[in-house]
């Protein structure tokens, strides 16, 4: 996040105005990838030279391939939100580092992140919505304009929904370790107690 960018407040904003419509397009079940796939090409066509889009991109017959279930159409509702926000004029404007971007969008940060938060609290939800730009300006190294480095990574590591969904099974995984092991202890000192008594 090196790199001064956008009004954090501006691109928070223009989440909140993404029109309801517009995910349900993208999460409809039956045309949803279809739709996707020309908004992001509408989208990146606004960038010129900088257009990372293909039209022989593999990643389109990876979406088009993909069974149509419930983490499929999260995933396309969240790519949708992505691209209304990469329309937004800074990012036109930029184009060389928002064409970074596409990459991330492709990965499986994103896959993950769809998968934990509905792709419509990140339109709705104030927490979500700043999330979301953060997580899209640090793809490009770019943090929101008027903060530091550290500033920035802060907020960043509060708001990051992966990173505590990785802490929260963490925890679990600890205490469910945590229980074995003293179940264990008691089940050896049961034996051990029994073996004194039949002496």
């Amino acid at each position: 996040m090196n790199i001064p960018g956008p009004s954090l407040d501006s691109l928070i904003h223009r989440l909140g105005e993404c029109p309801p419509e517009f995910l349900e397009l993208t999460m409809e079940e039956s045309r949803g990838t279809e739709i996707l796939i020309a908004i992001l090409g509408d989208t990146f066509m606004e960038y010129g030279e900088h257009n990372p889009w293909q039209a022989e991109d593999p990643f389109h017959d990876q979406l088009r391939h993909k069974p149509t279930d419930a983490s499929v159409r999260r995933h396309r509702g969240l790519l949708g939100v992505i691209a209304w926000l990469l329309f937004d004029e800074w990012f036109q404007q930029n184009a060389s580092m928002a064409s970074r971007a596409w990459p991330w969008m492709r990965g499986e940060e994103v896959l993950e992140l769809s998968q934990l938060v509905r792709p419509e609290l990140f339109t709705s939800d104030m927490d979500r919505r700043e999330e979301l730009v953060r997580v899209l300006l640090a793809s490009m190294d770019v943090r929101p304009a008027g903060e530091t480095i550290e500033q920035s990574r802060d907020r960043m590591a509060t708001l990051d929904s992966v990173e505590r969904s990785k802490v929260v099974q963490a925890t679990k995984a600890a205490e469910r370790r945590a229980r074995e092991i003293r179940k264990a202890m008691a089940q050896k000192a049961a034996l051990e107690s029994a073996s004194r008594y039949g002496e």
